[in-house]
């Protein structure tokens, strides 16, 4: 058993200082799913609306910095918090088993997880090389289903896997097919601070 953390949140990382906390002061370890977030467009849409401030980073390097962030600071602290990485993203899931390599974390202390039938190939691939991969069926409490579009889901799902794409636009890749070296570039340097 578990709890997702979506790193496309700004608050995420006090929500991770605090179950980190919770976990060390109850000597309770369980599963952290770091998702990078799928209800992007309804999140903006619902603060708009309601005239709150923006809960989400508005800049995909933003968000994958803060997955890289949290995805070190579980590794870092896996007698407490086991990872479950969920991603298709190959850029990622590459530094997320070298830093913890580094860190030397055991085997059973972090899983990959995509999405059935979206990624096959690299399941398989998870499996001999990290040992562990679980396919996870996308789902949604009914009021988020209904206000958001599965297929929307699906192509930011889909193009989470080039590191540079905006899911703002998409025509970034249609058309074209981007080079290794592109895909792979580091998200600090698709920031303007960076």
């Amino acid at each position: 058993s578990g709890l997702i953390v979506q790193s496309y949140l700004k608050e995420s990382d006090r929500d991770l200082d605090d179950l980190l906390s919770w976990a060390r002061s109850h000597r309770q370890r369980f599963t952290v799913r770091l998702v990078k977030g799928a209800y992007w467009d309804a999140e903006r849409v619902w603060a708009i609306q309601r005239g709150w401030p923006l809960p989400v980073y508005l800049d995909k390097a933003e968000t994958d910095l803060a997955f890289e962030r949290q995805a070190r600071r579980l590794l870092e602290n896996h007698p407490f918090l086991d990872l479950a990485c969920a991603t298709h993203n190959v850029r990622t899931i590459a530094w997320v088993l070298e830093n913890a390599r580094q860190l030397k974390v055991p085997a059973d202390r972090l899983e990959f997880q995509v999405l059935y039938g979206m990624a096959d190939p690299l399941a398989r691939a998870l499996v001999d090389t990290a040992g562990r991969a679980r396919d996870v069926i996308a789902s949604a409490p009914l009021r988020i289903a209904a206000a958001t579009n599965v297929g929307t889901y699906l192509l930011q799902s889909v193009l989470a896997s080039f590191q540079s794409a905006d899911p703002c636009r998409i025509e970034l890749w249609i058309g074209r097919n981007p080079d290794v070296g592109e895909r792979l570039t580091a998200p600090a340097s698709h920031l303007s601070f960076a």
